[in-house]
């Protein structure tokens, strides 16, 4: 078993009950969530909306590989409206980030592990240090708390 970082988020709808589902249709497909963070409240990061965003990551055990997982993510969004433009960001009913798997380091079309920008958003390391304070990101060397202390991103909280 593996264990997996997901960064949940939603400006859309029932922003709570979006993030709800998410994680029980994650379960439904073998991600056993081993702890979820609380939900944060923040501005949308990227583009302009009223619509402010409910983040949550959740710390999870499974069998999976990264490529099945991100898979199992992108059919969740679908399955919520969520709806893709290559380069776009806008408001969403459902956004699903796979942020790390173990300490593995991929970097593909398809796939780059961590995540590249995880370490610019604050509404990504918050909810992420609470479940799983002590990750230390393999790229660049730097624990939660460090990457927190650094100036890689504008306050959005």
């Amino acid at each position: 078993m593996a264990l997996a970082g997901v960064s949940l988020g939603s400006n859309m709808g029932d922003r709570q009950a979006q993030l709800k589902e998410a994680a029980a249709q994650m379960e439904v497909a073998g991600l056993r969530i081993l702890k979820y963070s609380m939900i944060h409240e923040t501005n949308p990061v990227g583009f302009t909306s009223a619509n402010m965003f409910f983040n949550q990551c959740i710390l999870a055990a499974t069998p999976h590989s990264p490529l099945d997982i991100l898979e199992i993510l992108m059919r969740i969004e679908q399955k919520a409206g969520r709806l893709r433009s290559k380069g776009v960001l806008s408001d969403r009913p459902l956004d699903l980030d796979l942020l790390f798997y173990d300490d593995k380091i991929i970097n593909t079309e398809r796939l780059t592990l961590p995540h590249p920008r995880m370490h610019e958003r604050e509404f990504v390391l918050r909810p992420l240090q609470e479940i799983y304070p002590h990750w230390q990101h393999p790229v660049l060397g730097l624990g939660i708390a460090d990457m927190l202390s650094k100036s890689f991103f504008t306050k959005q909280m």
